[in-house]
């Protein structure tokens, strides 16, 4: 019984989306990094990896209204002429692990 009723916070899944897709030149992307659990509160670790990055800083959000959904944002800015296929990878580290990315086009001209 007491398991059941302390149970300590779990990741089950994780997803990513654009709020918008970029348009034009000079342009901030909003990404918001959605973490699925099962409702017990707790820190949760994570990063954001972007393009070829191999390492990011380790950041924490504490799920302390014990919510089933805790969202994170990454603010991704973009300068300059040319194309570049972007992708953002959004981990979760601790409690549990998931992942989750997006990829779009940044295309100034």
């Amino acid at each position: 019984m007491w398991g059941r009723t302390h149970e300590t916070l779990k990741i089950t899944s994780a997803a990513v989306a654009l709020t918008k897709p970029p348009v034009g030149c000079d342009v901030t992307v909003n990404i918001i990094g959605t973490i699925y659990t099962n409702g017990r509160g707790g820190p949760i670790s994570y990063e954001w990896l972007r393009g070829s990055e191999k390492k990011a800083p380790v950041l924490v959000v504490d799920d302390a209204s014990g919510s089933q959904t805790v969202q994170v944002e990454l603010k991704w800015a973009f300068h300059g002429k040319g194309t570049y296929q972007a992708v953002a990878e959004f981990r979760v580290l601790e409690p549990d692990q998931a992942q989750a990315s997006t990829t779009f086009t940044y295309s100034c001209s």
